[in-house]
């Protein structure tokens, strides 16, 4: 391996990209090239061919590997048959970066926040960086308890980490979660909450949900039926291990950073103190929670009172930088119910969008001065129906509607193109963190209520 002489030692870096479906993704080789083409460090590529397993390897250049697959646990199997294939160097790595052949399916955005900042935090706290999703909801796999997990199409590891962490396909036993019935796939007694036996049926499939929770779907959803339930198993465990991942991190103390986090943390000159503090670690607060609800009595309360406590840390990291985003709650006709959700949303639901965006308010339309910009969403009271007015207003200025379903609106919503469902807080919360990260997504809603409210 060779490396790029910068300030100082550049780390000894190896990606480990697993290609599966060339003709899906035909670009995402170059386009990984491109985005660490401008690191200090000159990366050693191998790329896992799992669609030609085996023991061969192709020298294709000084830098670059291709290597047969291993797909008997998908992309993780692959992960630990390229990782293998590196560690045996002369000079193994300092910082790995996993990544897939799917990482174009999400956009350029996390290509774009690579830089030498992230391999530098990576390799200095021997920290895990990626893109960090949530359900907003904790879930449980075996002994595991999380919210929120890394994306594996992307993603830094110290060796250290690597090391203490392998197997990457960590062994899911198919008789301890699975049933043979596409009607009940998950067994009584999976050692898997129910709540994330609901989310991976909903996300995975096509079959009516009892509940929907999720505003979209997997990219290759498909209906569950005797002969898809083999797809299921399989596409599930992928989605079970790389929770575990995260999880299993968590547990062995690793700080696990999102890009966005870091990007964040340098805009306001704070990067040392931001990443020195629980709550700018996206899956940290977890953990500082978990503290505080064993300290409390395992209660409900403690756990409220851990998140307010961490997104007012996460709120008072200024200097902030202009105004945030407003989430706009409409006025009612009662005042003591305006109140009431007021209370509501700012107790239950900004903590949680503090997590992730430290400069977010609740204002009150009253109809009599204009809303501040940027207004990201309208939040929908949950029993109260708001006066239309207040919706359209929102709307206009590029606030859809989040909230239970309202007669307001317009009509019930065709494949949730207006309006985003949610009427738990945890609900409420990820679909607001989803309009301000999706800012395309955000202005097709608004304009569909807009022209809803417009003509009801």
């Amino acid at each position: 391996m060779t490396f790029k002489q910068g300030n100082g030692s550049a780390p000894r870096v190896g990606v480990v990209l697993v290609q599966h479906d060339r003709s899906r993704y035909p670009h995402t080789l170059p386009r990984l090239f491109a985005a660490l083409s401008g690191l200090t460090a000159d990366p050693f590529y191998v790329v896992v061919d799992n669609a030609m397993s085996g023991d061969w390897e192709h020298q294709v250049s000084g830098s670059l590997v291709h290597i047969g697959g291993d797909n008997s646990a998908w992309e993780f199997s692959a992960f630990d048959r390229g990782i293998d294939w590196l560690s045996r160097r002369d000079e193994p790595p300092e910082v790995y970066i996993l990544s897939t052949d799917a990482l174009p399916a999400y956009g350029d955005t996390v290509l774009q926040l690579i830089n030498d900042r992230i391999l530098n935090v990576c390799r200095r706290r021997q920290a895990c960086i990626g893109w960090v999703d949530s359900f907003m909801q904790t879930c449980r796999i075996l002994d595991y308890c999380y919210e929120a997990w890394l994306r594996t199409s992307l993603l830094f590891l110290p060796a250290e980490r690597i090391a203490n962490l392998r197997p990457v396909a960590f062994p899911i036993e198919d008789e301890l979660f699975f049933s043979n019935d596409p009607g009940q796939p998950f067994l009584s007694d999976a050692p898997l909450s129910e709540n994330l036996q609901h989310l991976l049926r909903e996300w995975l499939t096509t079959n009516p949900a009892d509940a929907k929770v999720l505003a979209q779907g997997w990219h290759s959803q498909f209906r569950l039926d005797p002969s898809t339930l083999a797809l299921f198993r399989g596409k599930s465990k992928a989605i079970l291990r790389e929770h575990l991942l995260s999880a299993r991190l968590v547990a062995l103390g690793a700080p696990c950073f999102d890009f966005r986090a870091i990007e964040r943390a340098s805009e306001l000159d704070l990067l040392d103190e931001a990443l020195g503090d629980t709550a700018w670690q996206w899956l940290g607060w977890t953990r500082a929670a978990s503290v505080a609800v064993k300290a409390q009595g395992n209660s409900r309360s403690g756990w409220s009172a851990a998140i307010s406590h961490l997104g007012a840390a996460v709120s008072s990291l200024a200097p902030r930088r202009g105004s945030g985003p407003t989430l706009v709650l409409p006025m009612l006709e009662d005042e003591a119910a305006i109140r009431q959700e007021l209370e509501f949303f700012e107790k239950n639901v900004l903590p949680l969008v503090l997590q992730r965006f430290g400069d977010v308010r609740i204002e009150v339309d009253d109809g009599r001065k204009s809303i501040s910009a940027p207004a990201v969403a309208c939040l929908l009271p949950r029993k109260v129906s708001p006066v239309s007015s207040a919706i359209a207003r929102a709307a206009a200025q590029g606030a859809p509607p989040i909230g239970c379903w309202s007669k307001e609106v317009g009509r019930e919503p065709a494949d949730g193109l207006h309006f985003l469902k949610a009427d738990r807080s945890s609900e409420y919360a990820a679909a607001c963190c989803r309009l301000i990260e999706e800012p395309e997504l955000r202005a097709k809603l608004a304009y569909e209520a807009h022209r809803l409210t417009a003509e009801s």
